[in-house]
């Protein structure tokens, strides 16, 4: 048990835009799956120098791992060169929505303003919400 409470501050990524010069960070998943196949890819190089390294076994014969390697770090690439794009999407998607609620506000405001607090028009819109 703890005494006081565990802050975990995490590195906040970049959601603009229109700066993607700005450093992107990886998720957990995404750095466990580029990891794994680096792992992966040491023990193949390890068990290359081993010169009496003959299993019976055809899925780990040294030919047949490299083969699996490839395939590994070649959905590895395809699935890093999606993700960009989708996060990029979603960075744009988030900046509308935020622009989207500003103009909400905006045009309560002045509906507020013109019509009144009382009025009909701002009864008919004051519960808008996005």
């Amino acid at each position: 048990m703890r005494a006081s409470k565990l802050i975990v501050t995490p590195a906040a990524p970049s959601t603009d835009p229109n700066n993607p010069t700005t450093a992107q960070v990886l998720s957990q998943s995404e750095k466990s799956y580029g990891s794994q196949t680096q792992y992966f890819n040491d023990l193949i190089n390890t068990i290359s120098q081993f010169t009496v390294y003959a299993p019976s076994n055809n899925n780990i014969k040294l030919v047949q791992l490299q083969a699996f390697s490839t395939s590994v770090t070649t959905l590895n690439n395809a699935v890093a060169q999606k993700l960009q794009p989708l996060k990029t999407a979603r960075a744009t998607r988030t900046a509308t929505y935020i622009d989207l609620k500003d103009r909400v506000q905006r045009i309560k405001q002045y509906v507020k303003s013109q019509y009144g607090l009382k009025s009909n028009e701002y009864s008919l819109i004051k519960g808008i919400k996005v």
